[in-house]
């Protein structure tokens, strides 16, 4: 079903084929083609493509480990509103401007809150 249409370009079902692939789903698990089904949509600009490919890196699944290039794939797809990246960012430590806390943070610093200390 989804080979189909990822034959076709399908974007959305390259992914999918992806994550069968990555999981053994269906089909015989092979990193190597989760990693190229992954790659071509992610430079199309799928967050859960991106998403994937951090993953991918950040587990050592069929690429050597790489924090670094996880956590590049990981902000591109949450600067798309990907909650999951967005939550494993969070998780690794990285805050950025999507996250709750970091806005939160804006927010009271750009409001000008006169505070009154009394000494008694």
């Amino acid at each position: 079903m989804f080979r189909r249409a990822a034959d076709q370009g399908d974007a959305h079902a390259q992914n999918n084929l992806g994550i069968m692939y990555l999981n053994g789903l269906g089909v015989t698990q092979d990193y190597r083609q989760a990693l190229e089904l992954f790659r071509r949509v992610a430079d199309q600009g799928l967050a859960g493509a991106q998403f994937n490919l951090g993953g991918m890196y950040l587990n050592g699944l069929g690429v050597p480990r790489d924090r670094n290039r996880a956590i590049e794939y990981l902000v591109l797809a949450a600067r798309q509103g990907h909650e999951r990246a967005q939550s494993l960012l969070a998780e690794l430590g990285i805050l950025a401007s999507w996250h709750p806390l970091l806005k939160c943070s804006q927010r009271l610093s750009q409001s000008h809150v006169t505070v009154n200390i009394h000494k008694y």
